[in-house]
């Protein structure tokens, strides 16, 4: 470890956890909250670790780098815990997954690729943390550095132990992987107090990687092993055709994808992404195929479901952005597809979510279509469409509204 002496900040996003840990290892550590004014004198600690998204302002943040005191972030001091509690020594592979978008519908078809192709696998997700499969859902924690701890804790407790384990990461990568997956860079957003690109900051972690971590980038990259270049991608509205050719741990692994997919422009990085890590780990074509033919949106990603003889598209969670509101609404117009029987919620579950969607975008993208009915979720909202308190409300007021053979479009940003 760097050193005996911790300051963690952030108690909001796992700060306790990561103190508790560091004293479980022998070290000193002190967890606060400067959101809430909370302060400790930086100069009787000898490292300040500090998440990636604090705003730069922070005075503690601010006299560690004066007083040239080292500062981590969570990223990396989860990294040190992990390797120092051993709780990956047993798993033959690690892949990390981050991104703007996509991340966990990539890491969710990654399960079910690596569990087709033999192995025990365990995803930790912001839809939860599966072991095998969708339908065996073990525990829910944050995608925020920390989580993952509790997540192999819960493992562990559980009695598994995985061939593959797949962490998903909110704002970068840690280093614990062996492949580690950028998904894209796209839909970026603020943090920081806005003082810093979300892409950035998941470009930075790059340098958190082990040496002889496979890389796979949306992006073209001088660290990546892979990145979009190593696919020939040709999609006609219905079937999807992926040429690639990557780099393995071991050799190139080249292979052709074939599959009906009709979802692929909603899932155009997270596919891309679940093909190059696949592919860097091996996996055959046919693996690949099967669970692409089969898929059909994860919850709250463009899941079709039905309900009292209403369509549900399920778009609803953290990650939820209205531009996915609007390309499904401009595909729809394309193919010349009638609207009037198409209810549509859509705003913020207030409580449940940190990153905000837009007013004005919200306004402009339900101003430009007709369809039968807006349901919106939050105060914020309040002036468009028939307004209510929470997504609860709105679902139940929706299926009260529509009637057998609707659709109902449900793009509300929550924390599923």
């Amino acid at each position: 470890m760097l050193g005996s002496r911790y300051l963690v900040l952030d108690t909001v996003h796992g700060g306790d956890l990561l103190a508790e840990r560091l004293v479980e290892l022998g070290c000193e550590a002190v967890a606060i909250n400067p959101y809430r004014g909370e302060k400790e004198d930086v100069m009787d600690y000898d490292v300040l670790v500090s998440p990636v998204h604090m705003y730069p302002s922070c005075g503690m943040l601010r006299k560690a780098k004066e007083k040239n005191i080292p500062v981590i972030n969570h990223h990396q001091i989860t990294k040190k815990i992990l390797m120092e509690l051993g709780y990956l020594d047993d798993v033959d592979l690690c892949v990390e997954v981050t991104g703007t978008v996509g991340k966990t519908s990539c890491s969710l078809l990654l399960l079910q690729i690596f569990r087709e192709e033999g192995f025990e696998t365990v995803a930790h997700t912001s839809n939860g943390v599966y072991h095998n499969n969708l339908d065996n859902r073990i525990d829910k924690q944050s995608v925020a550095p920390y989580g993952t701890i509790l997540a192999l804790e819960k493992t562990i407790e559980l009695d598994i132990t995985p061939d593959i384990w797949i962490s998903e990461f909110s704002i970068g990568f840690t280093g614990i992987g062996d492949i580690a997956s950028l998904t894209s860079v796209d839909q970026d957003y603020l943090i920081a107090d806005k003082t810093k690109k979300a892409s950035n900051a998941k470009l930075d972690s790059v340098d958190n990687l082990k040496n002889n971590c496979i890389f796979n980038s949306a992006i073209k990259n001088d660290r990546a092993n892979n990145d979009f270049n190593c696919l020939k991608t040709e999609f006609d509205g219905e079937n999807l055709k992926i040429d690639y050719k990557t780099t393995t741990t071991k050799q190139v692994n080249k292979g052709t994808v074939n599959c009906k997919l009709p979802l692929y422009p909603y899932f155009k990085d997270s596919i891309r992404t679940t093909v190059l890590t696949a592919a860097s780990n091996g996996c055959t074509p046919k693996s690949i195929n099967k669970i692409l033919n089969q898929f059909n949106g994860i919850p709250g990603r463009m899941q079709t479901k039905k309900i009292k003889g209403r369509t549900i598209i399920d778009n609803s969670c953290a990650g939820t952005r209205i531009s996915s509101l609007n390309q499904y609404l401009k595909n729809q117009q394309q193919k010349n597809k009638s609207l009037n029987n198409t209810i549509i919620l859509v705003g913020e579950d207030e409580k449940n979510i940190c990153e905000e969607m837009q007013y004005k975008q919200v306004k402009k993208t339900v101003n430009k279509y007709n369809y039968k009915q807006l349901i919106t979720v939050g105060k914020k909202y309040q002036n468009l469409g028939t307004n209510v308190d929470d997504i609860d409300k709105a679902i139940n007021l929706a299926l009260k509204k529509s009637k057998p053979n609707d659709t109902i479009l449900n793009f509300v940003k929550t924390w599923r």
